[in-house]
């Protein structure tokens, strides 16, 4: 079987989250410390909604993303922790890419959820920084082997 997927950019992607919300709570404490926070609460509204922002992007794009992907010629095995699903092509309604999110993001939308749902988001194994602005040869890849555009 051949893999699909990229675990490498979904474990980039938590890390600068994880540093994006750790520079933001240095900051909401260095305001709280120093009293600025109770002399000017209005400060703390910008750090909270970047918070708050950050949060739900990386629930979209990054939480939603399956661990690994492997092609099995007429099935997708797909794992996500100790979740290990075995998807049938048939069961592919819809092969979504997301060419201009970095880093690329595969949607499939199935017929039949399974125990990961009624989508399956997985990032790509080919990637190129030329590829911007073009979806991946993976999406066309399956949309080919599923005869839909």
């Amino acid at each position: 079987m051949k893999i699909i997927s990229s675990g490498a950019i979904r474990v980039s992607a938590i890390v600068s989250g994880i540093l994006g919300l750790t520079v933001l709570a240095i900051l909401m404490i260095v305001l709280i410390a120093s009293g600025r926070a109770a002399r000017q609460p209005l400060l703390m509204g910008p750090p909270i909604f970047l918070a708050v922002f950050g949060w739900l992007v990386m629930r979209k794009t990054v939480w939603n993303v399956v661990d690994e992907v492997l092609d099995g010629g007429d099935f997708l095995l797909v794992k996500k922790g100790n979740i290990e699903e075995r998807i049938a092509l048939s069961n592919i309604s819809k092969v979504k890419g997301a060419a201009f999110w970095r880093p690329q993001k595969v949607t499939l939308s199935l017929s039949n959820p399974c125990k990961l749902g009624s989508e399956v988001s997985f990032n790509p194994s080919k990637q190129f920084w030329l590829m911007q602005g073009m979806e991946s040869p993976i999406v066309e890849e399956l949309r080919g082997r599923l005869g839909r555009p």
